[in-house]
């Protein structure tokens, strides 16, 4: 099971990372909100461990984007607040739960199993049952009908070999950049879809690149630019032609970094539309997806005072039950 862990405090993380690889799981590990959307773009989790208080965006913001984009991977969510309203809000935008720190190890672990427990049990496109195949939906076309047929079927087996880099870089106090590419390798076959079984291979490459450039440092304002590429892909017989997007926002901060407002435009040039093509013998086909992925929001945000970060030299493990 691959884990996602988020969270900014470096010792927590290095330690929770080591248990849990301890305790059998495959863990990435980072500290910054925006670079947790990149892990996740790059990388397909079974569970995500998300700490609500992070630097670049918060975890609810995070989680909130997530569930947007239609990603169901089940989130814990780690807070060390403890009302009800910031428990409430974060089930709300779609955790699946929480733990308040500090906490146990042992309960982090149980609570992960009967994330894991749950996902694996409901309705999706993905079944497992021991060591049942990769079942997911196909369009197929009947020789001797004019229509298409939309179904789920059992394949031998997807296979996924990724190779992925992370390249953060800084020129002075005005710009400053990271770059993450993948590479990955993907094979799909089924040996019995119908007449037209299919084993395909085919390398793709994905590229974000998260660009933050301060145009003044009193008033505090940034222009943050992102974009995304994926080149040609494949899922089953269809093949994915290359596509990408391109964000940009300006925010401005004030009350001595307490507050701020962003005003954002996700997808510039509306062109995070899939092309897919199907080749596959007798299967011909081409679809287009034209849908309005665009949008402007405009957003406020407020720090409120009171709290002051605690110097620790050395971590207490022995609250987390280690």
């Amino acid at each position: 099971m691959r884990l996602l862990f988020v969270e900014d405090e470096p010792d927590l993380r290095e330690v929770l990372k080591k248990q849990l690889q301890s305790s059998g799981y495959s863990v990435d590990a980072c500290g910054d909100g925006l670079e947790a959307l990149d892990y996740m773009q790059l990388t397909a989790y079974d569970a995500i461990i998300l700490d609500i208080m992070l630097p670049g965006l918060d975890g609810l913001s995070v989680l909130q984007k997530m569930r947007t984009a239609g990603d169901k991977t089940p989130v814990l969510l780690l807070t060390a607040r403890g009302s009800v309203e910031d428990r409430v809000a974060g089930l709300d935008l779609g955790a699946d739960d929480y733990l308040v720190k500090p906490f146990a190890f042992d309960e982090l672990v149980a609570r992960l199993r009967v994330l894991l427990r749950r996902s694996s049990g409901q309705v999706s496109n993905v079944l497992r049952c021991g060591d049942l195949e990769m079942v997911t939906q196909m369009m197929y076309l009947p020789p001797n009908e004019l229509k298409s047929i939309y179904n789920y079927q059992n394949w031998d087996y997807m296979n996924q070999l990724t190779f992925s880099s992370i390249l953060p870089f800084k020129i002075g106090k005005w710009w400053s950049s990271r770059l993450s590419l993948s590479a990955i390798l993907k094979h799909d076959k089924a040996s019995h879809y119908f007449d037209a079984p299919f084993d395909r291979k085919q390398w793709t490459g994905i590229g974000i690149w998260n660009n933050t450039f301060t145009l003044s440092q009193k008033p505090d304002i940034k222009i943050e630019l992102s974009a995304f590429g994926q080149t040609k892909g494949i899922q089953g017989s269809y093949t994915i032609k290359p596509m990408g997007k391109t964000d940009a926002a300006i925010r401005y901060t004030f009350l001595n970094q307490a507050a701020s407002i962003q005003l954002r435009l996700n997808d510039i040039f509306n062109s995070m539309n899939p092309y897919t093509t199907i080749r596959n013998g007798v299967q011909i086909a081409d679809m287009s997806v034209k849908r309005n992925q665009r949008s402007l929001t405009l957003s406020f945000s407020y720090k409120f005072k009171g709290f002051k970060e605690k110097e620790v030299k050395e971590i207490d493990t022995q609250r987390f039950g280690l």
